[in-house]
């Protein structure tokens, strides 16, 4: 982006609406209507108007005629003339219009407000707009009841009486007076009945057929034709209803003329007798014209006004762009209020009020129903990871919750789960969310969960070239105009800066970014530039201002800086030179007399009221002015950089960033002309260069080598230049595919070193990739379509991204790859000159990652769009895992420390990368067991009244002491070792399964001593002094007794164990390995990984079985003596089972154990477990079916 303005030119808003946002509907601009949020006042005198209008221009007149043909029996055309013909004329058709004014100005209003409130409340309930017509014309009509009976009494009473003699000098005011004096105010309502039914179907009528002919037949897409056809057919339908009307009008009639009213039965009899139905009938060709007309008044110009009357509410109906389907109905919302779309409330302010009250009741329903389960650990676990957790994370990249409101929409269901896992409720939360590499539970954090989240879609937005990516950008872009910093604001502390918006996605990944220690960069952030080396933005010397004075009398507070920043944008100015003129601030900026006159793009800004002014004042003057309007300082103007190109190899490569050159490797300074002149050649000529390469990586050390060479001298090898150096990244997480891809990027930098400074990089020549490893090539392959083809979270993405882009600074160069035989392949065939620069980069790459060089971190390439940092070190793969392990995995490890005394170094140099591959393939049950011994939250005695919630565990015995009768307090980890344990004196029978499992993996012979000796000793409670071993012994070896010393041997038998013995036991297989005949491999089980791994397995397994026998004792009545007992009588029974013959079946195999010493070690509730399925399988398994049989 340009240094003048945060928006690209070539970037058209509009066309992202134009051409597809999925978030937005098109609408057809004629028949969408945007309804109006009116007041109750404006619907009632909008109402009146039309009313009124209505009257006025013909409906009183056809009210007129109705009256006389219903009360006469005349045809309309006689009854129009005969009220011509009375002395007034024409004017007479317009008799009543007083009352009927009245009528209307009172009426209309009331039936606009009671029908339009009462739609608006049954589309709020989900019904249909049909519905709602029906429902509010029912309303709206019995509304319309009270003001119009006594007017349409009035108004009858004048129309039968006019020209009879006493009646001459009528009028409504006088009728009205006369009418209370005689029959009181109930007198007026005469017919109330009758009146409350029509007007009720009437207007339900013409407002329910006006809607389906709207919606159902679609005649609104024909504008206001078609509005007008849906009023007309909806006041012809409601005519249905006339006899109702005839009624009425005959019983004011006789009131009127003195006559007792019948019953609204009576007159439809009498009616009937004198003409049958269509006497009832009589005056509906008038009233169907005048409730034409009523109905486009009332009806159809409401619609096309679009009035509504909800304060809170108004109604948008939107259809669909060029399909003839009804209107949907859309809600409108206050700023603060969210309405669910696409499963997140969102709500237009940014505020999660909402949505927060949405996830607390969905999560505390879950909870609930966990709660009131009968479900096993098992099932707990896979509530959490296929039911809980998927729903709770699925809206937190849209939300900004607060901590607080994370802890408390989690908490029930933390609550919940626990219990059915086998936790106790009050289980440190650091365990309970703490990350399985170090024994944590792992749980779900909505706090982890939503910044992970918000830093994904960043990430995302940012390392693409979407719509999304460049709205991305141009918020970035706005908010540091906004924020008015020099630098970007992602690099200050947001607590400096108080006018940051509220309710933002942006304020809240800079906020918690800070909190945690996180950084993001991204060489494409735009920042303001300014043309002078020593200038500072105006915010950034306010802001150093105001902390300078902070608590102090001159301090500058929130608001102030805030005004400051308003007027500022106002002003249009960002640094100082901006408003400076001949080394002065100008008097007119700095009074907001005058704004800058620039094209740079600034906020929208009103001017600044009197108390903003002040507090710019005050601020800039702290800030920067010296004596009269100075500014103390000259301004330099930067000096622009030449680009000069090095027509020097070694100057070229000398002037290149360190990391490129560490890339390139130390090799690379030593280049000469002539080393790289059949490579130019190559360039020149166009033909096809091969670049081989590979990649070590070992004990957290990666490294690189390659080779570049024209392909016509592959076999002679001549013309080559050959380099390799350790490959950057963090020792944690280095991948083989980074070296792989770092071995491409070091010779890509290397070619174009090469081509620039022989003037050739417009070549057309190919680049072909001969590598081993199918990924390094397969993104190779997609260099060219980088942007739209690669995942932005792709494993090492920062070296794929710089690949590309030193590939596009070949404009014409084609790039190819193919698979060579790997150094580490099987095969016997004779070794092709292809696979032999493929072993030698290999030998290459081994001998720079066991040199001394030291290995770098990630670098910043110039291709990188987005990077984010824990701690100080840049994620480059399982950004998610890394996240969870920096915010949570503290937590745990002080944890850890705290209980175990450790020191941080001592912390380190346990193996919990080979614990946490254990953790995650151990069963749900056991998991969980390993875990709370690990901790020290088993039950022991000691902590018996901590587990009172959990009466099932509940131990039997009131002491603290030991449930073996030892006399020591049952601490912790005190089970492990106390010698009165019923399995105390089975030691060797405990290690049976750990000394196969040393002979199946081929356990260095040295360690396997001193592991069984360590952990004999620790199990039989004999005291442990420092060994030294012998001078001869491999120095790792001895490195790892003593650090397990340190760290100790009952922490050893709980997983906790030292990296030395992996890496030992790594030597071993290398030794092995040397050893083979040519082309030949160990067994894949043959790991240092997979050792570690079931290292823990064995060595957990006999914690866990002392753990049990404990439990077994302290738990039930029994003593330690009768539970000795019950288990020697156990372990006879086995071993006369196994010693019984048995049919040769899988069902019998798979119950046999590794070694008979290891099942006998167990504790009683499984030697009982075991003999029950045994006895079980051989009774299911009779010898009436199976006749082969075999003995132990």
């Amino acid at each position: 982006m340009s240094s003048s303005s945060y928006i690209s030119n070539d970037v058209n808003v509009d066309k992202w609406y134009d051409q597809g946002c999925d978030e937005l509907l098109k609408c057809s601009s004629s028949p969408s209507k945007q309804v109006q949020n009116c007041s109750i006042l404006k619907n009632i005198i909008r109402g009146a108007v039309l009313r009124v209008a209505s009257d006025l221009s013909g409906g009183t007149v056809l009210e007129n005629i109705k009256c006389r043909v219903t009360a006469t029996s005349q045809s309309p055309i006689q009854a129009c003339k005969d009220i011509i013909e009375q002395p007034g004329g024409i004017w007479n058709l317009w008799t009543g219009t007083p009352s009927r004014m009245i009528e209307g100005s009172l009426m209309g209003g009331i039936f606009l407000v009671a029908n339009q409130a009462t739609k608006a409340q049954i589309l709020r309930m989900g019904a249909s707009p049909n519905l709602a017509a029906l429902c509010g014309g029912i309303v709206g009509g019995v509304a319309q009841s009270v003001i119009m009976t006594p007017t349409g009494l009035l108004f009858t009473s004048l129309n039968v009486n006019k020209s009879k003699p006493g009646h001459e000098n009528d009028t409504a005011i006088s009728l009205a007076k006369d009418i209370v004096s005689k029959q009181g105010v109930q007198g007026l309502f005469v017919g109330i009945g009758p009146m409350a039914v029509r007007q009720a179907s009437n207007w339900s009528s013409r407002s329910l057929f006006t809607e389906l002919c709207r919606t159902n037949l679609q005649l609104s897409r024909f504008g206001l034709m078609g509005e007008i056809g849906s009023g007309i057919i909806g006041g012809l339908g409601s005519c249905w209803n006339t006899p109702i009307e005839t009624v009425r009008v005959l019983m004011q009639r006789d009131y009127s003329l003195g006559v007792e009213p019948k019953t609204f039965g009576g007159y439809v009899e009498e009616e009937m007798k004198k003409g049958g139905v269509p006497a009832l009938f009589r005056g509906v060709t008038p009233r169907a014209c005048q409730a034409v007309w009523q109905t486009v008044f009332m009806v159809v110009v409401p619609n096309l006004l679009g009035v509504y009357i909800d304060e809170n509410e108004a109604q948008i109906e939107l259809q669909p762009h060029n399909l003839l389907l009804a209107k949907e109905v859309i809600k409108r919302l206050g700023p603060h209020e969210g309405e669910k779309y696409l499963g997140v409330r969102n709500a237009i302010s940014g505020s999660n009020r909402d949505e927060f009250k949405a996830r607390k009741e969905q999560v505390a329903d879950m909870a609930g129903r966990v709660a009131t389960s009968n479900i096993t650990r098992q099932q707990a676990y896979m509530i959490h990871s296929i039911q809980y957790k998927p729903a709770i994370v699925y809206p937190l990249q849209h939300t900004t919750f607060t901590d607080k409101q994370c802890k408390t929409i989690q908490t029930p269901m933390v609550n919940a789960l626990l219990p059915k896992m086998g936790f106790n409720r009050h289980m440190p939360r650091a365990v309970v969310f703490g990350p399985s590499r170090y024994g944590g539970i792992e749980l779900i954090t909505l706090e982890t969960e939503q910044l992970a989240s918000h830093l994904d879609s960043l990430v995302k937005d940012l390392r693409t070239t979407t719509l999304q990516s460049e709205e991305r950008s141009i918020v970035l872009a706005a908010y540091q105009r906004y924020m008015g910093c020099g630098k970007h604001f992602l690099e200050n502390d947001p607590s400096d800066w108080p006018y940051k918006p509220v309710n933002s996605k942006t304020t809240y990944i800079w906020s918690m970014t800070w909190k945690h220690g996180i950084s993001i960069r991204s060489s494409h952030f735009w920042v303001p530039q300014s043309s002078f080396s020593n200038d500072e933005a105006i915010m950034d010397g306010i802001v150093r201002v105001a902390k300078a004075r902070r608590g102090t009398a001159q301090h500058l507070s929130d608001d102030c800086i805030a005004n400051a920043n308003t007027v500022q944008i106002y002003l249009r100015v960002h640094f100082l030179s901006d408003m400076v003129v001949n080394g002065k601030i100008d008097e007119e900026i700095f009074r907001v007399e005058r704004r800058r006159d620039t094209s740079e793009v600034y906020p929208q800004q009103e001017y600044p009221s009197a108390k903003a002014i002040s507090d710019w004042k005050r601020a800039v003057r702290a800030a920067f002015i010296y004596g009269d309007m100075g500014i103390g300082i000259d301004l330099t103007e930067r000096e622009s950089n030449g680009e000069n190109i090095a027509t020097d190899l070694q100057e070229y490569i000398q002037s290149q960033p360190h990391y490129v050159r560490q890339i390139m490797g130390q090799q690379s300074e030593g280049w000469s002309k002539e080393d790289t002149q059949e490579i130019v050649k190559a360039l020149q000529e166009g033909r096809v260069v091969t670049i081989f390469g590979d990649g070590s990586v070992k004990e957290g050390r990666g490294s690189h080598a390659y080779r570049i060479i024209p392909h016509e001298d592959i076999e002679q090898q001549k013309g080559s230049i050959t380099a390799g150096a350790v490959t950057n990244g963090d020792s944690r997480w280095i991948t083989s595919l980074r070296t792989e891809q770092m071995s491409q990027l070091g010779a890509l930098y290397a070619l174009y070193a090469i081509a620039v400074t022989s003037g050739i990089v417009e070549t057309t020549s190919t680049f072909l990739f001969r590598y081993d490893n199918q990924e390094s090539l397969r993104r190779i392959k997609l260099v060219e379509t980088f942007y739209t083809d690669a995942s932005p979270l792709a494993t090492d993405h920062d070296v794929w991204a710089e690949i590309a882009r030193v590939c596009e600074q070949f404009p014409n160069i084609t790039v190819e790859e193919s698979w060579v035989k790997g150094h580490q392949d099987d095969g016997d065939e004779e070794i092709t000159p292809e696979a032999q620069h493929n072993i030698d980069m290999d030998a290459l790459a081994e001998q720079h990652r066991e040199s001394t060089e030291v290995m770098p971190l990630p670098p910043f390439f110039v291709s990188e769009k987005a990077q984010i940092l824990l701690g100080g070190i840049p994620v480059t793969q399982g950004f998610h895992q890394q996240l969870r392990l920096h915010l949570q995995g503290e937590k745990l490890q002080k944890y850890i420390m705290g209980k175990t005394g450790w020191s941080q170094h001592q912390f380190d140099t346990v193996n919990w990368e080979a614990l946490e591959r254990y953790m995650k393939t151990v069963a749900p049950g056991k998991r969980t067991n390993i875990i709370k011994a690990q901790h020290g939250w088993h039950h022991t005695c000691e902590r018996d009244a901590m587990f009172k919630e959990t009466s099932d565990f509940q131990s039997k015995h009131t002491s603290t002491l030991c449930p073996f009768g030892c006399g020591e307090s049952d601490y912790r980890w005190h089970f492990l070792r106390c010698d009165k344990s019923p399995i105390a004196a089975e030691v060797t029978r405990e290690l049976s399964k750990l000394k196969a499992m040393f002979k199946r993996y081929k356990v260095q012979r040295e360690m396997q001593s001193i592991l069984l000796q360590r952990i004999k000793a620790t199990l039989q409670r004999q005291r442990l002094t420092p060994m030294q071993l012998h001078d001869s012994t491999d120095p790792v070896l001895q490195a790892a007794l003593d650090e397990q010393d340190v760290l100790g041997w009952d922490q050893f038998l709980l997983g906790r164990q030292s990296k030395r013995w992996e890496e030992v036991q790594q030597k071993e297989y290398s030794r092995l390995a040397s050893q083979l005949p040519k082309n030949s491999k160990l067994p894949a089980h043959y790991k240092a990984t997979v050792f570690s791994k079931m290292l823990i397995q064995e060595s957990t397994y006999i914690a866990l079985n002392r753990w049990q026998v404990h439990n077994e004792v302290a738990h039930t009545a029994i003593t330690a003596k009768e539970y000795i007992r019950d288990r020697d009588k156990a372990k006879k029974k086995i071993q006369k089972l196994l010693a019984e013959s048995r049919p040769d079946h899988i069902a019998f195999t798979r119950q046999i154990p590794v070694t008979t010493e290891s099942l006998l070690s167990q504790p009683l509730d499984r030697m009982r477990d075991w003999i029950a399925t045994w006895t079980a399988t051989k009774a299911y398994l009779a010898p009436s079916l199976i006749t082969t049989y075999t003995t132990t």
